[in-house]
C-alpha cells in the first residue's frame, strides 16, 4: 500500500480548479448583479431629473397667457356648430384639397 501521489495531485489540481470555477461564477455573477443595480439606480435618477424637468416646462408653458390666435381658436372651437359639425366640414376640405391637387396633376 504506497502513496499515489500522482493521484492525489491530480484530485489536488481538480479541487482547486472546481473551485476556482465556483469563485468566477459566483463572483461573475455577484459583479454583474451590483452593476446592474448601480445602473438603474442611475438611471431612475436621470429619469426623474428628467420628468421633473419635463414638469416644470409643462407647467411654464400652462402659466403663459394665451397668445390671441389661440384664444381665437379656442374660441372658434366652441361654437356650437363645429362642435357638432367639425368632422364633417375636415372631412369636405380634405376632399376639396386632394381633388384639387389631383386636378393640378394631370
Amino acid at each position: 500500500m504506497g502513496l499515489d501521489l500522482s493521484a492525489m495531485w491530480d484530485d489536488a489540481k481538480k479541487a482547486a480548479s472546481q473551485g476556482m470555477q465556483d469563485a468566477l461564477n459566483q463572483g461573475g455573477n455577484a459583479g454583474l448583479g451590483y452593476l446592474e443595480g448601480q445602473a438603474i439606480s442611475i438611471i431612475q435618477a436621470d429619469q426623474s431629473k428628467h420628468e421633473q424637468a419635463a414638469q416644470n416646462a409643462a407647467k411654464e408653458m400652462l402659466d403663459r397667457p394665451p397668445s390671441k390666435f389661440g384664444s381665437y381658436l379656442t374660441n372658434l372651437y366652441q361654437q356650437p356648430i363645429i362642435k357638432q359639425y367639425g368632422v364633417y366640414i375636415l372631412a369636405g376640405a380634405a376632399v376639396l384639397i386632394g381633388a384639387t391637387l389631383m386636378l393640378r396633376g394631370k
